[in-house]
């Protein structure tokens, strides 16, 4: 029973890790820039507010950790999507926000220069 939980944990990141191509493919252009829809959120943002690279990223898991606390009391009222999801979500976006930071720095992608006119 003492490891059952390590078991859970192994579980829980494989499910969440799994999740990630299809989720990058939807949000982003992983063949291109995997990153690209925070780094557009984050121009936009630095552009209105001044913000740090990585503020969109912080933005979403707040909006995870608003549901969870909305969730944690009736985890089975969430008509769109569970508390487990939500969970897996927080993870991800945790470990593709410390990907994020800690990319090799590089030429900023042509595309989002020309969607900013920045070119």
């Amino acid at each position: 029973m003492a490891e059952d939980w390590f078991q859970e944990v192994q579980r829980f990141f494989a499910e969440a890790q799994a999740l990630l191509p299809g989720k990058n493919h939807d949000y982003a252009k992983p063949e291109q820039d995997p990153f690209l829809n925070f780094r557009i959120t984050d121009v936009v943002l630095h552009l209105l507010y001044g913000t740090p690279k990585g503020t969109s990223a912080f933005v979403l898991l707040l909006t995870k950790m608003t549901r969870t606390g909305c969730l944690l009391p009736h985890p089975d009222t969430a008509q769109n999507e569970a508390l487990a999801d939500t969970l897996k979500d927080k993870a991800n976006y945790s470990a593709l926000l410390s990907a994020y930071l800690n990319e090799d720095k590089r030429e900023p992608d042509p595309e989002l220069m020309r969607i900013l006119g920045w070119q």
